[in-house]
């Protein structure tokens, strides 16, 4: 028997409200009493924080497959 379920991807550009959506989308698989499992890109590990600096510019911009690679690595 195979597993059940959803997955779920919210995209869109930074500053479109994914991350508000976010409570709201728990709080409503929490009454339904849905078990669900948020993750996000980049994550919080060392490679995520050294992507965050890159994109805020707190590190030097690299090359498009350099970048991938991070978020791979991530």
């Amino acid at each position: 028997m195979s597993p059940r379920g959803f997955f779920i991807a919210i995209e869109g550009i930074d500053g479109i409200g994914k991350s508000t959506v976010f409570p709201f989308l728990a709080e409503r698989l929490r009454k339904e009493r849905i078990r669900h499992c948020f993750t996000h890109e980049p994550t919080d590990g060392a490679m995520g924080k050294k992507i965050y600096e890159i994109l805020y510019g707190r590190l030097p911009m690299l090359a498009p497959r350099e970048l991938q690679r991070l978020y791979i690595k991530d």
